[in-house]
Order: C-alpha cells, then sequence, then structure tokens
C-alpha cells in the first residue's frame, strides 16, 4: 500500500523530487539511520565523524531549508526521537510517514493518524498469489492447487510474504516442493527445539525430493529411467569427488574391482566419507584397524563375498554415523560395533548368510535399523534400548511371535516393517510369519507406515482402538489371521497399492462386530 502512494507522489510533478524513501532493517543504530537519510536527501555533512548530535543538527537545518518534503521510513522495528536522529518534526509543509508491524513503536513515536492494514481476505490473498505465480488457474492441477492454497493460508494474509513464496515458486511443478515448502511454512510457526521432535517422515522425503529437484533445475542431477532415478553428472561427480579426494576427507572406490581394503595410508584422520560399494572385497582381517575419528560414513554394501569382518576393524571408529553392509555375506557382525554410539543407521539388508548381531543397548541414537532379508536366528538384544529409533525393518528371527515389551519403548517410530519372508542359502525365499500385538503397535504414535501381522480379528481391532485416531497412516500392508497356503506368495502380499488389508481364516459373526479397513 506504501509502496503504491509513493510511486503516485512520485508521478506528480511539484513534489516528486522531494519525496524520500528510506527501508528500516532490525539491526537500527541512529547512525545508520542518519546514513540512509542523507544519501537520499543528497547531503554532504562536512564530517563524517562528528558526533550524533552535530550530524542530527546538520540534517535538521537542510531538511528545514527544503521546506516541502514528504520522507517515508519503511518497516520500523525500533523507536527513537526524531530530534537525536535530525527530524524536524512538526514541520509547515512537511511530513513523516512510516510503517511498522509493531503498534508499541506507533505509541512510543506519539504518531498521529494511525492507519491499520488489515490482512487480505483468503480470496484477495490467492488472487495475489496466482498474479505473482504468472499461472492460470486451469494450468495448476487440482492436487497442486490444493496445497498452494493451503500455503497462501499460512501466509495469513500477508502480502509481502504471498508474494516472496509465490515467487520461489514460480516454474515448480514437483508435488514434493509444494508440500515441503507447505511443511516448512508450518514448523516455521513452532518453536525451534519442537522442530526436530514433530518433523514426520513424510516431511522429511518432501524435503529430500526438493532438494533433488532443485539439483536437477541447476543441471548438477539428470533423471533415469522414466525420472523415478537421479544420477549426477559424471564430470560434477569428478570434480567433487576430486576435492574430497585431495584434502583426505574421503576414499571413492565404488565399483573398482578391489579385493581387499585400500592401504593403510589412505585411511587418514582427516577421513569423513568411505564408499566401497560393489567390489569383490572377501575379508577384513585383524590387520586393519584404520585410525579414524572423524569417519562417518562407510559404505560396505554390495560386496557380496565379503564374508568375515575383524573385530578390530571397527574399535576406533567411533565417529560412525552410517554403517552399510547390505548384500555382504558375513556370518555375524563383529562385538565392537556395539560400541558405536553414535551411529544413526544400520543397515544388513539382504545378508543372506547373517545368523547374529550383537547387543544394540549401546546404539541409543540409532535412527534407522534395517534387517530385512536377513535370517537372524534371534531377535538382537537390548532393542528396547533404541528408544529413538525412527525406522525398523526386520523379520521374526525365527520366532513365531514379536516379543512384547519392545515396541512401546519404540515410541518415535514412523515405520515399522515385520517381513514374513526370510532368504535362506538352502532353500531360497521362505514364508516365516511372525505376529505381533495389537495393542503394542496401537502404542506407537507417530507411526506412518506399517506392515505387519496379526494372529486373529481380536489383535486388530485391539490394534484399532489403541491407536491414534488422529493420525492416519500414509501405507499400510496388514495381513490378519492365518493365510491359505496357496496365498503364502509375495506377489500376491505385494500386490493392491499401499494401503491393503489381508483376511485370512477369519470367523465374522452376524452382529458384524469385526471392522475391515
Amino acid at each position: 500500500m506504501v509502496k503504491h502512494i509513493y510511486n503516485k507522489l512520485l508521478e506528480s510533478p511539484d513534489i516528486s523530487r522531494h519525496v524520500y524513501w528510506v527501508t528500516m532493517s532490525q539491526d537500527f543504530s541512529i547512525h545508520k539511520l542518519q546514513n540512509k537519510i542523507v544519501e537520499r536527501i543528497k547531503l554532504s555533512l562536512s564530517n563524517e565523524e562528528k558526533e550524533l548530535g552535530h550530524r542530527a543538527a546538520e540534517m535538521s537545518q537542510e531538511l528545514t531549508k527544503k521546506q516541502r518534503w514528504i520522507l517515508i521510513l519503511d518497516d520500523l522495528w525500533n523507536s527513537f526521537e526524531l530530534h537525536e536522529v535530525g527530524i524536524p518534526v512538526p514541520l509547515k509543509g512537511c511530513k513523516l510517514l512510516v510503517t511498522t508491524r509493531s503498534e508499541a513503536v506507533c505509541r512510543q513515536m506519539n504518531s498521529k493518524n494511525n492507519v491499520r492494514v488489515n490482512p487480505l481476505s483468503n480470496e484477495e490473498a490467492w488472487t495475489l498469489f496466482m498474479e505473482v505465480l504468472g499461472h492460470e488457474r486451469s494450468l495448476l492441477s487440482p492436487q497442486v492447487e490444493q496445497v498452494a492454497r493451503d500455503i497462501t493460508r499460512e501466509c495469513a494474509g500477508l502480502p509481502l510474504g504471498i508474494k516472496t513464496i509465490a515467487g520461489t515458486m514460480k516454474g515448480v511443478d514437483g508435488m514434493h516442493e509444494w508440500r515441503y515448502v507447505l511443511e516448512d511454512l508450518k514448523q516455521s510457526k513452532v518453536p525451534q527445539d519442537r522442530v526436530e521432535e514433530e518433523k514426520s517422515r513424510e516431511a522429511e522425503i518432501n524435503e529430500g525430493h526438493t532438494m533433488l529437484d532443485r539439483l536437477e533445475r541447476a543441471c548438477l542431477l539428470e533423471r533415469l529411467r522414466g525420472g523415478n532415478y537421479v544420477k549426477m553428472h559424471d564430470l560434477i561427480r569428478d570434480m567433487a569427488i576430486q576435492i574430497l579426494e585431495e584434502n583426505s576427507r574421503a576414499i571413492v572406490k565404488a565399483g573398482a574391482q578391489l579385493k581387499e581394503l585400500p592401504d593403510a595410508h589412505e585411511w587418514s584422520e582427516k577421513l569423513k566419507s568411505v564408499s566401497l560399494m560393489h567390489n569383490q572385497i572377501e575379508e577384513i582381517h585383524s590387520g586393519h584397524s584404520p585410525r579414524c575419528p572423524n569417519l562417518s560414513t562407510l559404505f560396505l554394501c554390495d560386496n557380496r563375498q565379503l564374508g568375515f569382518i575383524a573385530d578390530s576393524f571397527f574399535k576406533q571408529l567411533h565417529g560412525l554415523k552410517v554403517l552399510d553392509l547390505s548384500r555382504t555375506n558375513i556370518e555375524c557382525l563383529p562385538d565392537s560395533v556395539s560400541d558405536l554410539e553414535g551411529l544413526t543407521s544400520l543397515l544388513l539388508k539382504d545378508c543372506w548368510s547373517l545368523s547374529s548381531v550383537p547387543s544394540l543397548k549401546k546404539l541409543r541414537a540409532l535412527k534407522r535399523l534395517d534387517l530385512s532379508g536377513s535370517p537372524l536366528e534371534k531377535i538382537p538384544h537390548g532393542m528396547e534400548y533404541i528408544s529413538n529409533l525412527r525406522y525398523l525393518r526386520m523379520n521374526g528371527c525365527g520366532e513365531k511371535k514379536f516379543p512384547s515389551g519392545i515396541l512401546p519403548k519404540l515410541s518415535h517410530l514412523q515405520v515399522f516393517i515385520l517381513d514374513a519372508w526370510i532368504f535362506e542359502n538352502c532353500s531360497g525365499e521362505i514364508y516365516a510369519p511372525v505376529t505381533v500385538e495389537g495393542k503394542e503397535v496401537g502404542c506407537l504414535r507417530k507411526l506412518e507406515s506399517l506392515e505387519c501381522h496379526f494372529e486373529d480379528q481380536s489383535n486388530y481391532l485391539e490394534y484399532l482402538k489403541s491407536r491414534d485416531a488422529t493420525k492416519l497412516l500414509r501405507t499400510y500392508k496388514i495381513v490378519i489371521g492365518q493365510l491359505r497356503e496357496d496365498a503364502n506368495k509375495p506377489s500376491r502380499y505385494s500386490r493392491g497399492g499401499t494401503k491393503v488389508v489381508l483376511l485370512g481364516n477369519l470367523n465374522i459373526n452376524r452382529d458384524r462386530d469385526f471392522l475391515e479397513a
């Protein structure tokens, strides 16, 4: 509104040369404000180092000489005494116009003729948003339009916020990025210490996709396989690896046909990331005990012949946060992994010979644990202590029933997948379902994705009664009761989309007290 008034004043020939616009900032000071006004009125102070009072007197004298002027101070955050700056008000023929978000500033400045500017209505806000976005409404998909309207409402009718957000969304088509911006706006209203606590898995996925989309638009990534995958351009990847390796911060030898680990001198104390995936390493013997306190990420996945890792290997890697040994042939995980107390991700997917892992009791920072496809002989010890876990995927580890008492301790779980299929070297993939108590699954208040097997309808009903009805699962695949033998096939279970309830041999009484989802 004030910008509109300013533009109109500039169109008036008798006053346009005496209209001055000064944009304020939060780091306010008398000296900075004086400098901005001096610049606008084209006044050369005789001595920049003069005391503030002398500068104020010189400014006041110059403004008084001009007789007619309009000074606009936009977005004032702090009050101040006009005479301390050198603004001679009241002065006939002269006006001071101030905009501020604070009524307190208005009162402290003894302002007259206060005008409260109300927020835009929802329809006005939406019209402004679409004007800045530069889209015809018909060009937005119904899903994107709904998110865009939600974003506009989150701006609470404030024109500056609406214009800023709409400007950043020009040319953005990806749904994930729209949802990310909406979530970011919502989180901005949450106290900072609660943001991480309340962040959902879906919000993290949207944020990840937003980053990928922006990197693609910057031509740093390219889409593959119908857009479902992304790949870094070879030149960019080679340059990034070179920079990291020159500073001894990374070892990247993925797919290099290695049969043993890189030489000891390459494992420097500066190392932060090591990628040795897709190689032919068969053994990590006791002679390897790298001293890399800053190493946070270690990828050894897809070394399909890797059958043994000596306990000494992890002894001096206490900074490790991500360890990926998926699709290796290891039979047991070294005990020293139990002491990696900073570990946040432990990935042991499809380790088809893995029979045991050491205690997880000390791994209290762990957020992601993937044991899917690995035929463990028993449930890992200490699982009830990893209470920060967000993602858990595993099988029953030879049990018919998932041990009670563990799930209620994992209150931060967002994804819980209890696989019914295990791969064994001799038999291939075998069906080994493990049931879980409905009441315990219902305790997981932050759950967004669920795949599990309930023994009977009463357990399923118990789950429905116990869960938080206000929070809906984003995806679920639930089996209830015993499946027929011919149904025990992965294809039968995996078909049907992301929201599936599969009913086994159940009796539903005439009162229909069994609920189908």
